[in-house]
């Protein structure tokens, strides 16, 4: 909507501008029209980046700030429609009532991003340390209450994964981890670890598993067509079923069941 709006000033700028400067043709409408729109969606976003330091002053370490989320969820559906991404939403109504650990594929960097615009509600994501030091996007992550994790530390990961679940009991937030550990640069699905689902033993919430399709065609900058990526919701494991299931059979059932989806849509 906002870059509809985006679109619609431009128009009404370039229009203006070309009425009322005497020797100027209409045919140079949509250059100036394409102009003035990059120019506002450049400010825009020159605004969202300055704003970063200043949306939460007194931030809480301890809690995420809600303001923040909002502010991320809000700038994510921008990107998206600027970027023109459509989202296919597929089995949302599986999805549970309460707080839930989300596990799924990992093609792109735009996956937490293509989960944060889909799902109406607030949700978290475990990500890797290096995010939370690209410059303003991992303050911003950071206020919204993502976790870092140290893939290469069992005890620090094991801290972070005990810090979401009381997130998840606490705050009512639910949270995305990618099992993989790691985005999966071949578009293969590869092994998955035990983390996520011991986070939502350990929580007490279901675990909802969901296949992501065409996210890995996003790219900034680089397509000039309008691209659809698709969430299909597969399955929900209650907490009766986590709870009497061992980790390793849930991590691997988890990976078939996406599995078996990837290759039927292949």
């Amino acid at each position: 909507m906002l870059n509809l709006i985006f679109f619609l000033l431009s128009g009404a700028g370039a229009a203006s501008l070309c009425a009322t400067s005497e020797g100027l043709s209409f045919w140079w409408l949509p250059l100036f029209w394409i102009g003035f729109y990059l120019a506002i969606t450049l400010v825009f976003f020159l605004g969202f980046v300055i704003s970063i330091p200043f949306i939460s002053r007194n931030p809480n370490p301890e809690k995420p700030d809600r303001f923040s989320m909002k502010y991320l969820h809000f700038m994510t559906n921008w990107l998206f429609g600027f970027l023109w991404v459509r989202i296919k939403r597929e089995g949302f109504e599986k999805l549970p009532k309460t707080p839930f650990v989300l596990v799924a594929n990992h093609i792109s960097n735009f996956d937490p991003m293509v989960v944060m615009a889909a799902y109406p509600g607030a949700i978290l994501f475990i990500s890797k340390e290096s995010n939370f030091k690209i410059p303003f996007i991992g303050s911003l992550i950071r206020k919204a209450g993502y976790l870092s994790i140290d893939r290469e530390n069992g005890m620090r990961a094991l801290r972070t994964l005990k810090s979401a679940a009381d997130l998840v009991q606490n705050e009512g937030l639910s949270i995305g981890i990618y099992p993989e550990g790691t985005r999966s640069r071949s578009g293969k699905l590869q092994e998955f670890k035990d983390g996520a689902f011991y986070l939502a033993k350990k929580a007490g919430v279901p675990v909802v598993v969901m296949a992501s399709h065409n996210t890995e065609k996003i790219r900034m900058g680089k397509h000039f067509l309008p691209i659809t990526v698709t969430l299909k919701v597969l399955d929900v494991w209650q907490p009766e079923e986590l709870a009497a299931t061992p980790l390793p059979e849930l991590a691997q059932k988890s990976h078939d069941l996406i599995l078996a989806e990837l290759h039927e849509t292949d």
